[in-house]
């Protein structure tokens, strides 16, 4: 499928996938999540880290800390999915790992998550 997608609208994760981005968009400040409705209609491994880091965000927006095995299991539920296999588990962290290195959330000293 991202074969037919023009290039300049591939955005790649070395350790992950790749992912197509709508023309404008850009990963980097795009800070909107979609729903699933469905699992058959989005597979997990299609969502980009930076969807899921704004759903972890968004999640985080209305409690002041949360434990991160919480929070990814929240993180999953919002955007729309329950099953939590090994291979969802990697990229759910994934997406932590993006919005703690891109500075939209932090540890604090007891290793609990919070908005940055």
């Amino acid at each position: 499928m991202l074969a037919l997608v023009d290039s300049r609208r591939l955005y790649t994760h070395p350790t992950v996938s790749r992912y197509a981005w709508p023309e404008g968009a850009d990963p980097q400040t795009h800070r909107a999540y979609r729903v699933t409705q469905a699992s058959n209609d989005r597979a997990f491994e299609e969502v980009p880290p930076e969807e899921v880091a704004n759903a972890l965000v968004h999640v985080l927006q209305g409690v002041p800390v949360m434990a991160q095995e919480r929070l990814l299991r929240a993180g999953l539920e919002r955007l729309g999915y329950r099953r939590r296999t090994d291979k969802i588990d990697k990229l759910l962290r994934y997406g932590l790992h993006v919005a703690l290195t891109g500075g939209r959330l932090r540890l604090d000293s007891e290793g609990r998550l919070t908005l940055a």
